[in-house]
């Protein structure tokens, strides 16, 4: 790490990583695109042109070039899909353009280490210092502190720290953590795309998806239509409007009707992917070095969207665990579907998150998506790899998969989820309080019965950690009042 600091655990490596922000990789091959759709909303592709969010954008350059404090902070926050990543991303390209040093900052909880390597964190002839924190809500507070200690930011330089998160919750103790140390710090809402009468922001931003999306698959944009739908509520998402836009273009080409509602479309979605595993698996006959069938491909799709990437031991450890046979092949098997973003890592995860959610919540029993059936297995799934080993440690993957599930069984989602959560939590209440303040936090929004909710509260340590100060203080809101559901 040359010019900034690095704070590591003695026993776990790294709080968090540093890293030169890397713009979007070129797209690769169309017919590779097309072939499982997931690629095709993966961000990191930029399949789409950025379009919209004009003000958005505005307000972010003119945060960045005011006078003012030299360190100065702002939480962009909205729902999963609203876009917060592209915009990052839009704003952070414009920012480099004008001189500025981007750089990432990743907790090390969501991300594996990757091989040695030299960053140059050096701001000679930078003109400021943009740093990126993504997820920043899921970061324990303490960690975040680390952070912002780092001597990167503590340059005579302008220095702009823009922090991602998908609700304002955990914002104003990070605020006061800001404040301590004489920086700026302002939040901006994403708010949901408007639909007026006239052509909205909606019909734009689904008009440029499905021309987009039509390129990739060769066919002419003209004379695919919107859905009806559009209006709902639900399309208030920016990713909501790409899917739609993608489910139109493929079932246009296929000959198929897309679905209306958003619980379809990601489901008609989802039926792609696993129709490409099943071609696959079909195309061994032909000399295709692929051997995994498509259940065991969509149980291992369901294991990495809750580990997310690790390495391969760790990797083939979590697959023995379920009892899978041949788990160096169906690892291999799965890096040919979801390549690996990081060398000598496997278990890619669905992208995005959005989709790896509603993945997890129609493989579950209990929803009513009519044509798509959920999975004996899920259950027995979920509940191993939540449960502690033989030592009493939890699983390192604990915060993922329960952030994961307690955002698909969040209000006006998958309510069905939160039975699968209520089981695992009544087995072992403390995992909540181990996943960390963002997972209770998100808990006191489900509708999770009082006992559950005391339960989960007496698992709390008895001398204050400041990590869990905001999520104990909802949780004990909802054991006493009620979940904002129940309410």
């Amino acid at each position: 790490m040359v010019g900034a600091d690095l704070h590591v655990f003695p026993d776990r490596g790294p709080v968090y990583l540093l890293t030169e922000h890397r713009s979007a990789r070129p797209s690769p091959d169309d017919n590779w695109l097309t072939a499982q759709p997931s690629r095709l909303l993966n961000a990191r592709f930029q399949v789409v042109d950025f379009t919209g969010r004009d003000r958005e954008l505005s307000r972010l350059e003119a945060w960045r070039d005011r006078l003012g404090p030299r360190l100065s902070a702002l939480w962009l926050h909205g729902p999963g899909g609203q876009g917060k990543s592209r915009l990052a991303a839009q704003f952070a390209a414009r920012s480099a353009m004008a001189g500025w040093k981007i750089v990432d900052a990743t907790h090390s909880a969501v991300t594996v280490l990757p091989p040695p390597a030299s960053q140059d964190m050096r701001l000679e002839s930078a003109t400021g210092l943009l740093m990126i924190v993504d997820y920043a809500d899921r970061w324990p507070p303490s960690h975040l502190a680390w952070l912002f200690s780092n001597a990167l930011l503590h340059r005579q330089i302008p220095t702009r720290l823009l922090l991602l998160a998908r609700s304002v919750k955990a914002w104003p103790a990070v605020r006061a953590s800001l404040e301590h140390m004489q920086s700026d710090a302002v939040d901006l809402p994403l708010q949901p795309l408007t639909d007026q009468a006239g052509r909205s922001d909606r019909d734009r931003m689904f008009t440029v998806a499905r021309d987009c999306f039509a390129a990739g698959y060769g066919v002419a944009d003209a004379v695919i239509g919107p859905p009806s739908s559009l209006h709902r509520p639900e399309f208030g998402l920016v990713l909501a409007l790409h899917i739609a836009a993608l489910a139109t273009v493929d079932a246009h080409v296929h000959g198929d009707r897309p679905p209306e509602d958003m619980a379809h479309l990601s489901s008609y979605l989802l039926d792609r992917e696993r129709k490409h595993w099943t071609q696959l698996h079909t195309n061994q006959y032909e000399g295709l070095d692929f051997r995994t069938s498509p259940s065991v491909m969509s149980r291992t799709v369901f294991t990495a969207a809750l580990s997310g990437a690790t390495t391969h031991p760790k990797g083939a450890s979590l697959l023995s665990a379920l009892h899978l046979d041949s788990t160096d092949r169906v690892l291999a098997d799965h890096a040919m579907c979801y390549p690996p973003t990081e060398t000598g890592t496997v278990l890619e995860p669905l992208y995005p998150d959005r989709l790896a959610e509603d993945f997890l919540a129609l493989a579950l029993p209990g929803h009513s998506v009519t044509g798509y059936s959920a999975e004996s297995w899920a259950p027995s799934t979920v509940e191993a790899l939540t449960r502690r080993d033989a030592n009493g440690e939890p699983p390192e993957h604990i915060l993922r998969a329960l952030t994961f599930l307690t955002a698909a069984a969040a209000p006006g989602r998958w309510p069905h989820v939160s039975t699968h959560l209520r089981a695992i939590l009544r087995a072992d209440p403390t995992l909540a309080v181990t996943a960390g303040s963002a997972v209770l936090t998100a808990l006191a929004d489900i509708d999770l019965d009082s006992g559950l909710l005391e339960a989960v509260e007496a698992s709390f340590p008895e001398d204050r950690h400041t990590d869990l100060d905001n999520g104990y203080r909802r949780h004990h809101s909802a054991a006493q009042c009620g979940t904002p559901e129940q309410n």
